[in-house]
C-alpha cells in the first residue's frame, strides 16, 4: 500500500504539468441535426400552408392595413309604395265585429282574472250554452258544426231551382230519395213487425241483408 500511494500522486502531478491543447475552432454556423417526423421537424406546429412558394411569397409580403372604423352606408332602396296599404290593421267587417261581440258576451268581467281566469273568460258562455241532453259536451265548434248542418239541410230541402248547378241538383235528388222513408219501407214490404199479418216463417234475413247492401250500401254483415 505504501508503494501505490506515491505512484498515484506522481501520475496526478504529471497530468497537471502536461501542455493543454486548445479547442479546435469550427465554422460559425453549425447545423445541428433535427429529428424529423413525416418529412417535418418533430414537435413543431404543422401549418396547412407551404413555408415558401410562388403562390405565397414571403419575401415581398406586405401587411394590409385594416380600417379602424369602417363606414357603413345606409340602404338606398326605398320601401315599396304600397307598404302602408299592406300593413295589417284592425278588422272592422261585420263578421269581425260579430265575433268580437260573441267573445265579449262569453266573458264575465266582474271576476278578477288573477283569481279565476277560466271564469273571467268563459263563465257567461257556459251559463248561456247548457249541455244538451243528447250530448255530454258542447263547444263553440260543436255549435258551428250544427249550424252548418242546418244550413245544408235547408238548402237540400228547398227543392230544385233553375239557378242550381248540376252537383247541387244531384245532391237534392239523392237527399229527397234517402229521406222518403215511406217509399223506402214500401220497397221492403213496410215495417212488418208492427203489422198483424207478419209471420216469422215468411221472413228471410238474407234477402233483407242483400237488399240493404244493394239499395243503401249498408254492409252490416260483410265488410
Amino acid at each position: 500500500m505504501k508503494l501505490k500511494i506515491p505512484i498515484l500522486l506522481l501520475l496526478l502531478v504529471l497530468a497537471e504539468a502536461a501542455p493543454k491543447k486548445a479547442p479546435k475552432k469550427g465554422p460559425a454556423n453549425v447545423k445541428v441535426p433535427v429529428k424529423r417526423l413525416n418529412g417535418r421537424p418533430s414537435g413543431t406546429h404543422i401549418s396547412p400552408f407551404p413555408p415558401a412558394s410562388d403562390a405565397f411569397p414571403r419575401k415581398n409580403a406586405k401587411a394590409v392595413p385594416r380600417p379602424e372604423n369602417p363606414k357603413v352606408e345606409k340602404p338606398t332602396v326605398a320601401p315599396p309604395k304600397n307598404h302602408e296599404k299592406n300593413r295589417q290593421g284592425p278588422c272592422t267587417t261585420p263578421e269581425c265585429e260579430q265575433a268580437a261581440q260573441e267573445l265579449l258576451d262569453g266573458m264575465d268581467l266582474t271576476v278578477d282574472p288573477c283569481d279565476d281566469f277560466y271564469a273571467y273568460t268563459c263563465r257567461n258562455w257556459i251559463l248561456n250554452n247548457p249541455i244538451p241532453p243528447t250530448s255530454n259536451v258542447i263547444s263553440m265548434f260543436d255549435q258551428l258544426i250544427d249550424e252548418m248542418n242546418r244550413r245544408i239541410r235547408d238548402i237540400l230541402e228547398a227543392g230544385p231551382s233553375p239557378d242550381d248547378n248540376v252537383p247541387v241538383l244531384d245532391a237534392k235528388t239523392m237527399y229527397s230519395a234517402c229521406v222518403d222513408t215511406g217509399t223506402v219501407m214500401g220497397m221492403f214490404g213496410g215495417w212488418p213487425m208492427t203489422l198483424d199479418q207478419w209471420g216469422e216463417e215468411d221472413f228471410d234475413w238474407q234477402q233483407m241483408a242483400a237488399a240493404g247492401i244493394r239499395q243503401a250500401a249498408l254492409n252490416t254483415l260483410i265488410s
